[in-house]
């Protein structure tokens, strides 16, 4: 058996028992118990953690929160038709000396036996316990973080004047507790160096933009996903993200998912990112770049390659990502419902009239032109017309059909908006169409 680490203590049980997974604070000690793992993680003055499987204990870096805002339990309401007997003190009462019911015989029922803590009930009393063992200013300044909390924890107790600096600005002592993890034989006084020098030690431009951006990150919204990200990005020479975000009030994880989201850059504009900074419901999870990342894949989808705009609002986002889902909608009725489309009969004139192949097509000439030609796929299925962009000498959409003598001609040939095209571009047509005409 491997060598139980000094704080091990006799209740507990042994290491190579069946463990019950479960929760217990005792002697400043949490230990968490798994069934194929135990933790006992110590937080103050000296944090420690080890952790033991099957062999060895180990020592490890707890990434799990461990520090919560403290929220007192509600206190359970009391049970109607239960009334207090006649005659009893309160402080019977607070002994549990109840009536079983009004109008029964005034026999006091014994106190029940002590209830068993569900798991959930466990955990909160050990995690409580555990913050109320750290000094209210360090427990503080770890509770906003969601998780990864144990290497703040170690710098502060290593330098308690770094307080200081996580009250000032809380996210820049987080990336200087990353930078202690990696080196912790580090004898530099993190408490009395000035930001911009913590800047230059963590890689960063050691500006005051960067310490005034860094302020505006809510402890809250820092996601270790994407915190090497959001380093790299802040690294880069050119400054292109942190000049979009320096006029945001606020660097929620809304505001961080669409700056590190490089392929939807070109939809970020002031006023969308200032809308989603503003936005509660960022704070912890990125519901503005999900739509943009799922308008993205619908508009592949749809071989859609216009240049992505750039959203000005919220509100205009919404209303481009439902355009964008009835045009997905759209064609993924049309698959269903014909399947590959037949190759047109005729090829076309490259850069003036462009035969359109496939459902997406049909749907982006609908929605480029505002017109209802992809109601036409069952017709192109069953070969009786095709479908043409027209780009020269104007914009139009162009249907041919069989005349009655056996040529394909002109069915339909309309600019936006269902309105007749121009004389010329009849001609055009026309010109292009004499070729593949046989007969007298």
């Amino acid at each position: 058996m491997s060598q139980i680490p000094e704080f091990w203590f006799p209740s507990m049980p042994s290491p190579d028992m069946p463990r019950t997974p479960g929760y217990r604070f005792k002697d400043g000690r949490l230990m968490i118990f798994r069934e194929d793992e135990v933790m006992l993680i110590r937080g103050w003055e000296e944090p420690s953690a080890v952790s033991k499987g099957v062999d060895t204990w180990e020592p490890f870096t707890p990434d799990f929160r461990l520090v919560a805002p403290y929220r007192r339990a509600a206190k359970p309401s009391p049970k109607k038709g239960i009334t207090k007997p006649a005659g009893a003190s309160a402080e019977q009462m607070d002994l549990g000396l109840w009536v079983a019911e009004a109008g029964a015989a005034s026999e006091a029922l014994k106190p029940a036996a002590p209830k068993a803590l569900s798991l959930a009930e466990q955990r909160k009393k050990a995690f409580d316990s555990f913050r109320f063992s750290l000094p209210k200013e360090i427990a503080r300044a770890l509770e906003p973080f969601r998780s990864h909390q144990w290497p703040l924890l170690v710098l502060l107790a290593h330098d308690k004047r770094v307080l200081d600096l996580a009250d000032a600005n809380p996210v820049l002592a987080y990336a200087v507790a990353d930078w202690y993890a990696d080196y912790p034989r580090s004898r530099l006084d993190f408490g009395r160096m000035p930001q911009r020098a913590l800047l230059k030690l963590l890689k960063l431009p050691d500006s005051a933009a960067i310490v005034k951006l860094l302020k505006k990150i809510p402890p809250e919204s820092v996601d270790r996903r994407l915190w090497p990200a959001l380093l790299t990005a802040l690294r880069k020479p050119d400054g292109s993200s942190s000049k979009l975000l320096a006029h945001v009030p606020s660097i929620n994880l809304g505001v961080m998912e669409l700056i590190l989201t490089t392929h939807i850059r070109a939809a970020l504009t002031p006023g969308l990112l200032e809308e989603v900074a503003a936005d509660p419901k960022e704070k912890y999870r990125g519901t503005a770049v999900r739509m943009i990342c799922d308008t993205v894949a619908m508009r592949e989808e749809l071989d859609d390659a216009r240049p992505l705009p750039g959203m000005k609002s919220i509100a205009q986002l919404r209303r481009y990502h439902a355009e964008t889902s009835a045009d997905y909608q759209k064609l993924d009725g049309l698959k269903k419902e014909h399947g590959v489309l037949p190759p047109p009969p005729l090829p076309g004139m490259k850069g003036k009239i462009v035969p359109l192949r496939t459902q997406s097509e049909l749907v982006g000439e609908g929605r480029e032109q505002k017109n209802c030609v992809a109601t036409y796929a069952a017709g192109v299925a069953a070969g009786k017309c095709f479908i043409y962009r027209v780009l020269y000498p104007s914009r139009a959409t162009l249907c041919i059909r069989r005349k009655s003598d056996g040529n394909w001609g002109i069915s339909e040939l309309e600019a936006s908006c269902n309105r007749k095209a121009d004389s010329a571009t009849h001609e055009f047509v026309n010109h292009w169409l004499e070729p593949y005409r046989i007969g007298i």
